[in-house]
Parts: structure tokens; sequence; C-alpha cells
């Protein structure tokens, strides 16, 4: 693709919808034009429900992408996506398994891949939405992310890289491990979030190996949150015990408790979470740790196709 955007559609509208559709999509760039890639749309305004990427192949010899598994912008509703390709890229400069920049809402959608970012501007990446001002509720993240670059700042989180002092994120987990490799100057890396500007982040928890080799201390990097720009105030968030601070930039437990693995594969800790939204892995899809109730929904594309 020679121009600024490799999207299906460029615009879906308010009454929109897109659902039920399976996704396996090939993006090869070949120049130096910095691209905007998702699957199925650039901005959304409307509903996108129920679709799966299975398969997806990123070419890049020198463009620079900025990368999105679904939405590039959303401004509507993005429900149930779920992201199962495995990508190692260089020349990737933002990526995320689902949205790029979020303002509207992204309920119970998950990331089971991979993804591993490269380059001389590799500088953020998440599992579900690198850029947050809007609503997420309900997703996870259960792929290993790792970036890889020099850039002066990075940010990745398992969830969101960035939440913006509207943002939320609640009811959600990662299993996933969250790395960063390289020389800089700032990072936030979370288990959750990488970076936020508001302690609206609730009801969440996070088995993450949390890693960079950046820095030599812990103050930029959390089991929930890399860094709170934020008044700290208790949210009901849980890590494994034995990880790092749960709040990267401040060391107390008010927004996020260690507890240990035997604890989060109990029932009542279930039910400390919120017992609306989670239930026990009962078929050990998640390692024994609980997962979001949406995600045995017969109807999801995921079971059907197994």
């Amino acid at each position: 693709n020679s121009g600024s955007s490799a999207t299906l559609f460029n615009s879906i509208g308010v009454n929109g919808v897109f659902k039920n559709t399976v996704i396996n999509v090939t993006l090869s760039t070949s120049n130096g034009t910095v691209v905007n890639f998702a699957s199925i749309t650039y901005e959304n305004n409307g509903t996108i429900n129920n679709c799966l990427i299975q398969n997806l192949s990123v070419e890049s010899s020198s463009a620079s992408i900025n990368f999105a598994g679904f939405v590039f912008d959303n401004k509507g509703t993005v429900q149930r996506a779920m992201f199962n390709a495995n990508i190692e890229v260089t020349n990737i400069d933002n990526a995320s398994a689902i949205v790029n920049t979020n303002s509207g809402s992204v309920i119970q959608c998950g990331n089971n891949g991979n993804i591993t970012i490269k380059g001389s501007n590799a500088t953020r990446l998440a599992g579900i939405v690198i850029s947050n001002s809007g609503t997420v509720n309900e997703c996870y993240n259960r792929g290993t992310l790792n970036l890889s670059s020099n850039v002066n700042a990075v940010y990745v989180g398992g969830i969101v890289a960035q939440n913006t002092s509207t943002a939320s994120v609640t009811n959600s987990y990662n299993n996933g491990s969250v790395t960063i490799v390289g020389a800089h100057t700032r990072l936030a890396l979370g288990g959750i979030v990488g970076e936020s500007y508001t302690n609206s982040v609730n009801n969440c928890y996070s088995t993450a190996i949390i890693e960079s080799t950046a820095i030599s201390d812990n103050q930029s990097k959390g089991a929930i949150i890399g860094r709170l720009n934020a008044v700290i105030s208790g949210r009901n968030n849980y890590y494994l015990n034995g990880s790092t601070y749960g709040v990267g930039n401040n060391t107390t437990t008010e927004l996020a408790m260690s507890v240990d693995s035997n604890t989060m594969k109990h029932q009542d800790f279930v039910t400390m979470l919120n017992v609306n939204a989670f239930e026990i892995d009962e078929d050990n899809k998640n390692g024994g740790y609980p997962i979001l109730k949406w995600e045995n929904a017969e109807e999801l594309l995921a079971n059907i196709l197994g």
C-alpha cells in the first residue's frame, strides 16, 4: 500500500454494523510512507461485533506502520473482537491487537496473539488499545507483548498503553508477559496500563511478568499501572505476589494489592473482583486464573471455530 492508510473501509457510520466475520489479512509495504493499518476501518462511529482475526502477515521493508488489529480510530463500539495471530515486525511505530485510538467503548475484546515490534521508532504497544480516552471494559490479554527500540520515551500496557484523564479500564485482566528492550530516558510499562492520567482503573488483575532492560530500578514499571499521573485511590485491583509494585511510581497498596496464585484461582477471588463479570476457569483456558463470563459464549466465533 502506498497511501497513508490501509483499511477495508474508510469509515463506518453511526448506524453502521459490521459483525460475525473471520479475517485473514496480509499487509505489505515497500516505501517510506507512514501507513495507518486496521483490518476493518479507519474510523468507527457504529458497531463492530463478534469478529476474529485468525491469521495476519505484515511485511514492511521501509515504511513506518501504526498498527491496529480491527479499528484505527474508534468513536463507536467495538465488542467481542478477538485477535489470535502472532506477529513480529520491524518498522512498526505503534501496535495494538484491537484499536489504536479509543474515545468510544471497547467491550469484551481479547488478545491471544504474541506481538513483537522492533525498529528505530517503536514507541507504544498494547494488548487492546494504544491511546484510550473512552471506556475499556471486560477485556483481556493473554499474549506476549515485546517492544524493542531505542526511542527516548516508550509505553507498553497489557490492556492499554496510555490512558488520558477521561479514560476508564474496568473488569479486565492480563496473563501475558510485557517486555521492553532498549535504552530509554522515559518509559511506562504496566500489566494493565502503561501510563495513566486517571486512577479509574477498577476490578482488574494481572499475573504478568513485567520486564525491562532499560532501567535499573522499578519506578517506571508496575504490575497494574507503570506510571500513574493522578491521585492514588482504592480501586480493587490485584496482582501476583513477587511482582514489582502495583503502581510503578508509587509503592502504596491502595490502588492494587498483591495476592498469591492459589488465592487468585479460588471462587472467593472471583467474588472480590466482580462476580458479575468474572468466573472460575473451569476448562483451564487461562491457567486456572479467572476468566470473563463472555469468553464461554456459544455464539463467539472463536468458540465456534475452536
